[in-house]
C-alpha cells in the first residue's frame, strides 16, 4: 500500500477501470460515458486502455527503472511490468474513491466532518476558506458553484449594411446562451420599457412642425456598458484564443443575458439623468432638457438608438456630453429606424415615414409582385368557409404577423383587414390564406405610401380624434369593432382597430363604447403632448363622433332603459368632457374617417378616408 500511495491519479483511476472489466461491469467512470473519446461500453474501453480483446490480458504497469514505481508510470504491456489487475485487487475501494475525488471533485463530494455544525466555524472571506482546516470541503463546494451556474456562449457572425442595403464591414458579436441561465439565481425582473411608437411619430411631427433638427445618436456596444447585479459564470466558445473552453465570470452585461435590456435601460437613465435630463411619466422612454423655462432638447429612447429633437448645436453637445458616459456615435439626421425610413423635406415643411424597402422584400419572401386596390373587397367572408376543411400548411402566422407589423407603424389603410384575418391563426384556412396575401399585394402595389407630417396646417401641432364602431359585425358572438385615429399635423400618429371586449345590444352603446376606448388613448397622447410643450395652453381636444346618441350619453349623465345597463367602466368618458379635456363633436358619416379602420368600404371611400388619415397630397 505504500508503493500505491505514490502512484499518480490516471494510474489509480486505471486500476478503477480494470477492477470494473475484471468484474464484468458495464458502467464506466465519470467522463468516460457514451460515445466520448474514451467512451462507448466495455469493449471500447478495453481498446482505449489496452486491455485484451479476445486474449482477456490485462495491461501491465511500468515500474520505471530500478523497479521503482513512481509518477512516470506508463499504461501499457510492458516486459518488466506488474499486472495491472494485480494491482487493483491490491488496492482499497477508499483508496480508488479518494483518487477519484481528486481528479473530479465536481463530480464526487469530499467527506464531511464528523461534528456538529455549531463547532465548525464559518469563514467570512475566500481566503478564510482557502487557509480553513475544512478547505477542501469549501474549494469543492466554489468549484461546483461555478460549474453547477455556467451557462455557454456562442459567437454569431453577420454583415452590417449600409441605407442602400451594401455590406460596409463583417460582425462578430460573443453572446451569452441566456436560455440557460435560472430564474431567482442568474437574473430576477426583466421588465425593460421600450418607446411607443406614437411618441415617436408625434416627435417626428414635432420636428416638422418646429423646422427642427431631427438627430440620431447610436450607443456602441452598448449591452456591454452596463454592470450586473448577479454573479454569472460562463463557458467561453470556440474562436476566442486562450480563453476557449475556460469558465470566466462576468463583470458587466453581455448580449443574450435575459436581464440584459433591463440592466442597460437602468445605466442610460442614469446618465440621463445626471445630465439633467427629466424623464416622462407617461412614457419612460421620453426624456427633456428644460435651460432657462423652455423645452430645448427632447430625446426618445429605443433600446440603444437615441433619437433627438432640436438645434444642431444642442444635437452635437448633447452627443459630446453622454459620450463622457457611455461611447456614442452620431448618424446624423434620422434616416432609418425599426424598418422605417424617415425622409424629410425642410424646404417643403415634410416628414413621411414610410416601409418600402420592408414591404417589398416581405412581397419577394412570398412571391408576392402586385396587388388590388384596396385591401379587403367587400364581396369577402372571411367567416364563411368549411368547418372540416383541414388547415392551411403554409406560413400563416408568419405571413400576418409581418403584415400586423406594418399595419401598426406606417399602414393604418390596411389595420383593419389584417386584424380581420389575424383572428383565424389558431386553425387558418385556405380562403383566410389568400386574403392575407391579397393584404400583402396591396402593401406592395403601394409600398411608397406612407405617413406624412406637413407644416403650417391649420389645426398645427394640436390633436384631433376620430372614432367609429361597426355594430355586431362579429359572426361568432356578435361583438362589435372600434376604430379610431389620432391626427396631428396633417398625419396620423395613433390609430386602433379592435374587436370590442363586451357585447353591446344597441348601435348607440357601440359607438359609446368606442368612445371610451379612444378616451384612453386620449389620456396617454395628451401627457407626452403636454411634456413636449408645457408652456402650451391647454386646448380641448375635439373628438369627432357620428351617432347623436352615443354623444348625448357622453355629455348628459342619461340613466334610462337604454343606457343604464352600460358597464361603469365606460362612463370615465363623462369625467373627460366634464373636465374639458375632451369636446365630443358630431361629424357627418361621409367624413367619418375613422369608418376605414372597423369594416370593408368600396374603393372610393377607401381611397377617400386613406388619403386624409396618412395624408397622400
Amino acid at each position: 500500500m505504500g508503493l500505491l500511495a505514490q502512484a499518480n491519479e490516471d494510474v489509480l483511476l486505471s486500476m478503477l477501470d480494470a477492477r470494473r472489466v475484471m468484474n464484468g461491469k458495464t458502467m464506466l467512470r465519470p467522463g468516460l460515458e457514451g460515445g466520448g473519446e474514451k467512451g462507448g461500453g466495455g469493449e471500447q474501453l478495453a481498446k482505449s486502455e489496452g486491455v485484451g480483446e479476445s486474449k482477456g490480458n490485462l495491461p501491465e504497469v511500468d515500474t520505471g527503472e530500478g523497479g521503482r514505481m513512481g509518477n512516470g508510470w506508463s499504461i501499457g504491456p510492458s516486459k518488466r511490468g506488474v499486472p495491472l489487475g494485480l494491482v487493483a485487487r491490491l488496492a482499497t475501494r477508499d483508496d480508488l474513491d479518494s483518487a477519484m475525488r481528486e481528479m473530479e471533485p465536481p463530480l464526487l463530494r469530499p467527506d464531511m466532518p464528523r461534528c456538529h455544525a455549531e463547532d465548525l466555524r464559518v469563514p467570512l472571506t475566500f481566503r478564510e476558506a482557502k487557509q480553513s482546516e475544512h478547505s477542501v470541503q469549501f474549494m469543492d463546494a466554489a468549484k461546483r458553484e461555478r460549474i453547477d451556474n455556467c451557462i455557454k456562449s456562442k459567437l454569431l457572425f453577420d454583415w452590417k449594411v449600409d441605407a442602400f442595403g451594401f455590406p460596409t464591414k463583417a460582425k462578430a458579436r460573443l453572446v451569452a446562451r441566456g436560455d440557460m441561465q435560472k430564474e431567482y439565481i442568474d437574473f430576477g425582473d426583466l421588465y425593460a420599457p421600450t418607446v411607443a411608437s406614437s411618441s415617436v411619430r408625434m416627435l417626428a411631427a414635432l420636428a416638422c412642425e418646429l423646422d427642427l433638427e431631427l438627430c440620431h445618436f447610436d450607443i456602441d456596444q452598448a449591452f456591454v456598458r452596463a454592470p450586473l447585479n448577479e454573479n454569472i459564470f460562463m463557458r467561453m466558445p470556440e474562436g476566442c484564443g486562450a480563453l476557449s473552453g475556460k469558465i470566466v465570470q462576468l463583470n458587466k452585461s453581455l448580449y443574450g443575458l435575459r436581464q440584459a435590456s433591463r440592466e442597460w435601460y437602468a445605466l442610460l437613465k442614469k446618465c440621463l439623468l445626471a445630465l439633467g435630463f427629466e424623464q416622462c411619466m407617461a412614457d419612460s422612454c421620453l426624456f427633456r432638457f428644460v435651460e432657462g423655462g423652455e423645452v430645448v432638447l427632447l430625446l426618445v429612447v429605443h433600446v440603444d438608438d437615441i433619437f433627438a429633437v432640436g438645434t444642431k448645436e444642442r444635437c452635437d453637445q448633447f452627443g459630446k456630453d453622454l459620450g463622457e458616459y457611455v461611447p456614442v456615435k452620431s448618424l446624423g439626421e434620422l434616416k432609418w429606424y425599426s424598418g422605417c425610413y424617415y425622409e424629410g423635406d425642410r424646404e417643403a415643411g415634410r416628414m413621411t415615414i414610410s416601409q418600402q424597402t420592408y414591404t417589398e422584400e416581405l412581397g419577394e419572401r412570398y412571391g408576392v409582385e402586385w396587388g388590388g386596390g384596396i385591401p379587403l373587397p367587400t364581396t369577402w367572408k372571411l367567416w364563411d368557409f368549411d368547418a372540416d376543411e383541414p388547415s392551411v400548411e403554409h406560413p400563416f402566422r408568419a405571413l400576418v404577423g409581418s403584415l400586423l407589423w406594418i399595419a401598426l407603424l406606417t399602414r393604418p389603410d390596411i389595420a383593419n383587414s389584417v386584424r380581420a384575418v389575424a383572428r383565424y391563426s389558431g386553425a387558418p384556412k385556405l380562403i383566410h390564406w389568400k386574403a392575407a396575401l391579397s393584404f400583402l399585394g396591396y402593401a406592395v402595389r403601394t409600398s411608397s405610401f406612407g405617413i406624412s407630417f406637413q407644416r403650417g396646417t391649420v389645426s398645427g401641432f394640436s390633436l384631433i380624434t376620430f372614432v367609429y364602431a361597426d355594430y355586431a359585425s362579429r359572426a361568432a358572438d356578435r361583438r362589435s369593432e372600434s376604430g379610431g385615429v389620432v391626427m396631428c399635423a396633417g398625419g396620423a400618429i395613433a390609430w386602433f382597430s379592435k374587436t370590442q371586449k363586451c357585447v353591446t345590444l344597441s348601435t348607440t352603446q357601440a359607438e359609446y363604447v368606442a368612445m371610451a376606448d379612444m378616451g384612453k388613448e386620449i389620456l396617454f397622447l395628451r401627457q407626452v403632448w403636454r411634456f413636449m410643450l408645457p408652456k402650451e395652453l391647454r386646448p380641448c381636444i375635439p373628438l369627432y363622433e357620428d351617432n347623436e346618441g352615443a354623444i348625448q350619453i357622453a355629455k348628459h349623465p342619461i340613466s334610462n332603459s337604454n343606457s343604464k345597463h352600460i358597464d361603469v367602466r365606460h362612463h370615465f368618458l363623462r369625467q373627460l368632457v366634464d373636465e374639458k379635456e375632451v369636446e365630443i363633436i358630431h361629424v357627418a358619416s361621409q367624413y367619418q374617417h375613422a369608418d376605414s379602420l372597423t369594416k370593408a368600404l368600396p374603393e372610393r371611400e377607401v381611397v377617400f378616408h386613406r388619403d386624409y388619415v396618412m395624408n397622400l397630397k
